[in-house]
């Protein structure tokens, strides 16, 4: 009797799996259909209009261009699923590049004025995203760089986040987007974000100080909240900061593992308003470039002479801003600082010997120097201020660690450049780029 019950289970397992499975679309790119914009908006409106949005993959084809001519819009209960084939790795090499992840760029038809709502986003998104193997790229056509994003917005389902997984995408040359966000924005109460072997790069933006971010909620935002951001076996080169929030919100479990990240001109991690923290088996060379001064760290009175002796303030870190203790964060969240779990080890962090020199080597800094006023020149960030460690490492009475869920494994983690195979080959301009930024 066994058995025939056996078979009957696996033949109610082997259907209810098939009618999981979903739909696949195949859209054509731009070289395919002869010149044409705007076929990936047509297919995935089809679907939308079909009702068959939440049961379609829209796969891409590799070495294509998609060009968007209108806003990808996803209403409540909308879920976009896009994927193209993994790229070869070795191989001929016409064959490897034929591989390629296909690219999602703009129209170059459009209005100049990027605060309309014309490409403030790529996606707008009430739903859930997969994306797989894509290639983003933050402008159009003829190169222009767009103020867009990929926008998570809220579904007002208590119980239900907002998910995005991304998996062997790049994100190209994206800027903090129409809403001063990232690459990725978010406005929802509950995200839950995971980006597994994807790059993000030259991440600048025309109209703000600072390059831009991969995950942001939008500047000034309140009550938006990250459930959880998990990157691993991520890079990110030339770009600002990898995790940003600026007060009103806190993320809840951020998680950084097996990444690298070259040339970041802020903070890793924005800031310290964070239940549950990992940064584990990473490299980061050149973080926070921009470094602050002793304008930023001493108090009315003090000298450049004191700031040297060690007199003055401690900066903040470079890896994490802060770790601002709960009674300080200025709103209530339902744990305490006993909760609260901040892992860092197993990393290496390290800003190489042209960066370092060039505090002082370039231009304005050596007339800063030559006029009498080095305190305004920029030193590298620490890789966690003095005050988070304190905080980190507190103690009772009896000289035992308080926060025992807290813990920065000093002796895993390393000051070694690691030698990159292919080095950075924009240096020159990147120091350009800071010095400006230096005294703009």
């Amino acid at each position: 009797m066994k058995q025939p019950f056996f078979f009957l289970l696996t033949m109610v397992y082997l259907c209810s799996t098939l009618y999981a499975q979903k739909d696949t679309v195949y859209v054509q790119g731009y070289y395919e259909s002869g010149g044409t914009y705007g076929t990936l908006n047509d297919a995935i409106e089809t679907a939308i209009n079909d009702g068959t949005i939440n049961n379609t993959v829209f796969k891409l084809t590799p070495y294509e261009i998609y060009v968007l001519d209108r806003n990808i819009n996803l209403d409540r209960g909308q879920n976009l699923e896009l994927v193209a084939p993994k790229p070869l790795k070795a191989g001929d090499s016409a064959a490897v590049q034929h591989s390629a992840p296909p690219q999602i760029v703009w129209t170059e038809e459009h209005d100049n004025d990027y605060t309309t709502n014309e490409r403030q986003y790529i996606i707008r998104s009430y739903g859930d995203i997969i994306m797989k193997n894509i290639w983003v790229r933050y402008a159009d056509m003829a190169g222009n760089k767009t103020s867009s994003s990929i926008v998570f917005e809220d579904q007002d389902d208590a119980n239900k986040p907002e998910q995005g997984y991304f998996e062997g995408c790049l994100f190209d040359y994206a800027g903090i987007g129409a809403e001063a966000g990232g690459t990725i924005t978010v406005k929802t109460d509950h995200f839950d974000g995971e980006f597994q072997n994807c790059y993000f790069r030259n991440n600048q933006d025309n109209h703000f100080r600072y390059y831009g971010r991969a995950v942001s909620f939008p500047y000034e935002s309140t009550g938006w909240h990250y459930d959880r951001l998990l990157f691993e076996n991520c890079t990110f080169t030339n770009i600002s900061r990898i995790v940003a929030m600026e007060g009103n919100e806190y993320g809840s479990n951020i998680h950084l593992n097996h990444c690298t990240v070259l040339n970041a001109v802020e903070w890793i991690v924005q800031s310290g308003w964070i239940e549950n923290l990992s940064i584990t088996n990473s490299i980061f060379v050149n973080p926070a470039m921009m470094g602050y001064r002793a304008l930023d760290v001493c108090n009315d009175g003090q000298n450049y002479d004191e700031f040297v002796a060690g007199f003055c303030n401690p900066p903040k870190g470079g890896l994490i801003q802060d770790v601002v203790p709960v009674d300080s964060f200025g709103f209530e969240v339902d744990f305490t600082d006993m909760d609260r779990k901040i892992v860092v080890g197993f990393s290496n962090y390290v800003y190489q010997d042209w960066l370092k020199n060039w505090y002082s080597e370039c231009l304005w800094c050596q007339n800063n120097i030559q006029q009498g006023h080095p305190e305004e020149n920029y030193k590298p960030f620490p890789m966690l201020g003095e005050e988070a460690l304190a905080f980190i490492d507190s103690t009772d009475d009896d000289g035992n660690k308080i926060f025992t869920k807290m813990n920065i494994d000093m002796p895993t983690i390393y000051e070694i450049d690691p030698l990159f195979v292919e080095p950075a080959t924009n240096q020159d301009t990147l120091l350009l780029f800071l010095e400006y930024k230096w005294y703009s």
